[in-house]
């Protein structure tokens, strides 16, 4: 289940293989762990919380809509900051920049950055669920043995995460400033897609 989690081609796949390459593999660890903690607090609530988190799974349309409107918003925005790029033309500026980006705050921003993301995404909480309902039935998994359920699942989900990572820094050589910018528009299409895809899923189910 670990695997299968970490092979998901959601639009933090792509953002996570986007930081590794751009920035470098702390900045992608710091946004990994993000997505990480955010999941933690999601296994949290799901579990604590089971029967009102059941409950809040039959307004999964309303859910799925609100979570494909943030997603496309999300989108529309790396096409935004493609063209804020493009018209920036001072190096002293860009050199800035990148200092910034490589200073410690930049590793807490990509920290929340990766919290939100993984954190506004409707089915990440639906997925928890489940694995947590498919770990009560299946494998009679109740308090301890839950716990270590979860956290081997974490546990190889982040360890192919950091593989992933290492992955794409090791392409850092062959990256062209073209390349990067295609890889934007790239991302900004896939999660313009989740979100209209969950849009239309959202919009049908209350119809």
């Amino acid at each position: 289940m670990g695997l299968a989690l970490a092979m998901l081609p959601g639009p933090a796949f792509f953002v996570l293989l986007q930081t590794s390459i751009k920035n470098g593999i702390r900045s992608a660890m710091a946004f990994d762990v993000g997505i990480l903690v955010a999941d933690i607090i999601y296994i949290a609530v799901a579990y604590l919380f089971y029967a009102e988190v059941q409950q809040l799974a039959s307004q999964r349309d309303y859910l799925t809509l609100a979570g494909g409107i943030i997603f496309a918003i999300f989108g529309i925005s790396f096409f935004v900051n493609i063209k804020m790029k493009h018209k920036r033309k001072s190096k002293v500026e860009t050199e800035k920049k990148k200092k910034k980006l490589e200073g410690e705050d930049s590793y807490w921003l990509l920290f929340i950055k990766g919290l939100l993301l993984n954190g506004f995404n409707p089915f990440v909480i639906f997925y928890w669920l489940g694995v947590i309902t498919f770990g009560t039935s299946e494998v009679d998994a109740e308090g301890n043995q839950m716990f270590w359920f979860l956290t081997i699942i974490l546990i190889t989900f982040f360890s192919i995460d950091a593989l992933k990572i290492i992955g794409a820094k090791s392409l850092q050589r062959y990256i062209t400033p073209k390349f990067l910018k295609n890889l934007n528009r790239f991302i900004g299409v896939v999660f313009i897609i989740f979100g209209v895809a969950s849009i239309v899923i959202g919009t049908r189910g209350l119809m």
